[in-house]
């Protein structure tokens, strides 16, 4: 296994790295990205909370410039292999301002330079606020979007919640009319049954005065015999007429009845 560097190596080696960073402006964020790259090995051999001040004890990069010398290192590790013969670099300052750019304005400022385009800071902010703005537009965007749907979302459920509240209004509708028509219905057979049970009270008591009648013309008739046999005329002329407007009422009962018989007959059929 490869041994680990010691501190006290690190510390020259980022010394002279940085001095590198001094002479070499052209290649500056070369060195400063190796530069970082011992930073965070002499940071993993630190103990929790000591790198600071072992920072400030033996290297001469302020703490400032050594977290952006790490942040390098890992945002841009091709750094690390470059040829620092080549002038096609980002300065310093522009790396470091390109740290908190998004990937599409590093990219983009990446090929600029690497077409032999001078990308000052300036434009390099104009593109980083360009950026923002357009993440902005994009989550106001977004946002907006959300909230109409939203809005749809609870559109359908009122839909729904309206559809139900119709099929309900239908089929307690549909319940009554079924309802109204067994009322209806019930009243009718209680009026036919009425009807009936009417005529066959009438008819009953047409049957009885009739048999009362009978009952009266046999008598009569017995008394009529008698008066004949005494030869009462009178008495026998005074029954005759009794029993002739007795037979009237008998046909006049016998008709009633018939009537009623067909009436009930009607409704039975009905």
């Amino acid at each position: 296994m490869q041994e680990l560097t010691t501190l006290s190596t690190l510390a020259v080696e980022i010394n002279l790295l940085n001095e590198q960073v001094e002479h070499h402006k052209n290649q500056a964020v070369v060195y400063a990205a190796r530069t970082g790259e011992k930073l965070l090995l002499a940071k993993a051999q630190c103990k929790h909370g000591e790198f600071g001040s072992w920072l400030n004890a033996n290297c001469t990069v302020s703490a400032r410039y050594a977290q952006n010398f790490m942040k390098l290192a890992v945002d841009m590790p091709e750094l690390l292999n470059s040829n620092t013969n080549s002038s096609s670099y980002l300065g310093l300052k522009q790396a470091l301002e390109l740290l908190s750019a998004p990937e599409d304005v590093k990219t983009e400022v990446t090929a600029k330079i690497e077409a032999g385009e001078d990308v000052t800071i300036k434009e390099i902010q104009a593109l980083k606020k360009q950026a923002a703005e357009l993440t902005k537009s994009k989550q106001d965007a977004e946002q907006a979007l959300f909230a109409v749907k939203q809005e749809l979302d609870i559109a359908e459920v009122k839909i729904d919640f309206q559809k139900l509240a119709v099929d309900a209004v239908n089929q307690q509708n549909a319940e009554l009319k079924n309802n109204s028509q067994q009322i209806i219905d019930a009243k009718v057979s209680e009026a036919r049954a009425n009807v009936l049970r009417e005529n066959q009270q009438a008819i009953s008591a047409a049957q009885l005065q009739l048999e009362t009648v009978q009952s009266q013309l046999n008598k009569l008739k017995s008394s009529q015999n008698s008066q004949i046999e005494l030869g009462v005329k009178k008495e026998l002329q005074r029954y005759s007429s009794e029993i002739f407007q007795s037979e009237r009422k008998i046909d006049s009962y016998n008709r009633d009845i018939a009537k009623l018989k067909h009436v009930e007959n009607g409704l039975q059929k009905s």
